[in-house]
């Protein structure tokens, strides 16, 4: 089986608490766990600096998005005195998750991919916290199932209710999206029955299948179709980023409409024509070699403009009152 290694990114929005009926007053957070299947070849990274930032938490004013190897977010800590009482937490995480897919049901996996958020309430019934590190103890959690198309992406706001005992809510607003499917350099989990990793995948092999280890005339598939072969699945892997690419600009084009003085324009690409071309392109490529190195320069190509497009609609998009109320609305529509 040759795999390919996608990646999404998903930013979470934790914006007002309600309290409506906590047990105890105290000091509060909100934790999000992204979680993947256990069995699933994943590795999640998470970044918040640049929020950080923007509060002042880091010495550095550099805006550079870094991520570091971690599934949770964890908010700041809040007081919570009085019932009914609303608190703006004000936190972003944004993750990004590599995953190995099956190259031969791309969409399928990508569709499927299980991911769920845990949101966790944790708290500390000290009358003053002083220092940061302070111990703080899980008292409810609630799972998001985060239905992410890989070509029309994720987004969604709701509010998430914590349970009877700690009656109290966060907003959430969720978007995500695929960035990227190149070559995987994850390495696959051993094999519980030989010991063994799965060796990577390569692009050729994804391409053209893997080569049998002693060639014989019934194994032997004829040139053309290994190049029909390629044709599809780089037209398959083409079509994935650029709907998403696609989708993200409408939604982008939308929220940005919302927000107030936004002077943003947003310059559009025809992704459909995009397609044709690529397809194309390697249909007129005659070796085999020559038609990988096209492919790459392709998918490069295609990914690096998504990951610049998430960056402008990240910056232009959270933390936007208008586009909240608008999630919100929608959410309540489809209930």
């Amino acid at each position: 089986m040759a795999e390919l290694q996608a990646t999404i990114e998903i930013s979470v929005e934790l914006n007002r608490f309600y309290n409506v009926d906590l047990f105890q007053k105290g000091y509060y957070q909100i934790q999000t766990v992204l979680k993947t299947p256990p069995k699933s070849p994943c590795r999640i990274e998470i970044s918040d600096n640049k929020v950080n930032a923007q509060r002042g938490r880091c010495g550095s004013s550099d805006s550079a998005v870094v991520f570091m190897q971690s599934n949770t977010g964890r908010s700041q800590k809040f007081q919570i005195l009085y019932r009914n009482e609303e608190v703006d937490v004000d936190d972003i995480f944004v993750f990004r998750i590599h995953t190995l897919v099956d190259s031969t049901k791309l969409e399928k996996n990508l569709e499927t991919l299980d991911l769920r958020l845990e949101v966790q309430l944790w708290c500390n019934d000290d009358d003053e916290i002083t220092d940061p590190e302070v111990k703080m103890e899980l008292a409810s959690t609630r799972t998001l199932l985060l239905h992410l198309s890989p070509t029309k992406g994720l987004h969604h706001a709701v509010p998430v209710l914590f349970d009877y005992f700690h009656l109290s809510a966060i907003e959430v607003v969720i978007h995500g999206t695929i960035i990227a499917i190149h070559q995987p350099y994850l390495t696959m989990p051993k094999s519980q029955k030989t010991g063994k990793g799965s060796d990577q995948s390569t692009l050729e092999a994804v391409y053209f299948g893997q080569k049998p280890a002693t060639p014989s005339p019934i194994n032997v598939i004829s040139s053309s179709a290994r190049m029909q072969q390629a044709h599809l699945m780089h037209k398959t892997i083409c079509n994935i980023l650029l709907s998403a690419h696609e989708s993200l600009q409408e939604y982008l084009q939308l929220f940005a409409s919302m927000v107030p003085g936004n002077s943003f324009l947003l310059v559009r690409k025809d992704c459909h024509t995009r397609l044709g071309e690529a397809v194309l392109k390697v249909q007129g490529v005659l070796e085999e070699d020559d038609l990988i190195q096209t492919a790459i320069t392709d998918i490069t190509q295609l990914c690096a403009e998504n990951v610049i497009l998430w960056a402008q609609f990240l910056e232009i998009v959270l933390r936007q009152t208008r586009v909240h109320l608008h999630l919100a609305k929608e959410h309540h529509n489809q209930r």
